[in-house]
């Protein structure tokens, strides 16, 4: 009997967790936005640092590709000599040391003891036109996650949140949003 309530413990107490992403780029379209191609050149791009557990990374690689204003969009680890490239840095901010500290405790007595934790990650685009640095556009995300064996019975309300997959892709459409004149300039340049 022991063991049995041991193991349902361990399969459902790491659900016991209400989570969002309620921090990310939200400006008009900027979440599920699908631009129509309005750019014939290629946009580069390399992404670093963005390994997240729930899709992060996936997210950029996805958006840049299908929710492309651009003709075409391949990878490369270095800026060309002509076109556009973006270079991608994911950087990770993980709990501070209190929330680190609540979430082994809690943790190790099965969260009885509830916890608050706010995490995640500033995602900077590096704008490149023919070699040479445009701009710098930052983004910064955050998750807000409450931990407490009580919220068990409440932690479907993570799958209606938005998720680290939309709070990622919410960058990529802010970039091609903020970027539009910079896109603008280079298709005028290169006639």
């Amino acid at each position: 009997m022991v063991r049995a309530l041991v193991a349902l413990l361990s399969l459902s107490v790491p659900t016991a967790c209400v989570s969002t992403w309620s921090e990310y780029p939200r400006a008009a379209g900027a979440v599920h936005a699908s631009p129509t191609p309005t750019y014939r050149q290629t946009l580069y791009y390399d992404i670093a640092g963005a390994k997240g557990l729930f899709g992060g990374s996936e997210a950029l690689r996805d958006a840049l590709r299908e929710d492309t204003p651009f003709a075409r969009v391949e990878r490369r680890s270095e800026p060309p000599t002509r076109g556009l490239f973006c270079g991608i840095q994911a950087e990770r901010r993980g709990p501070n040391v209190a929330s680190g500290v609540a979430a082994y405790i809690s943790y190790a007595l099965l969260f009885t003891i509830p916890f608050w934790s706010t995490e995640g990650y500033t995602v900077r685009y590096q704008l490149y036109s023919d070699g040479e640095e445009q701009k710098n556009f930052e983004y910064d995300l955050a998750r807000k996650s409450f931990f407490w064996i009580v919220a068990l019975p409440f932690s479907w309300i993570s799958l209606i949140t938005p998720s680290e997959r939309d709070a990622f892709e919410a960058t990529v459409h802010q970039f091609y949003a903020d970027a539009t004149p910079y896109f603008r300039a280079y298709r005028t340049s290169a006639r």
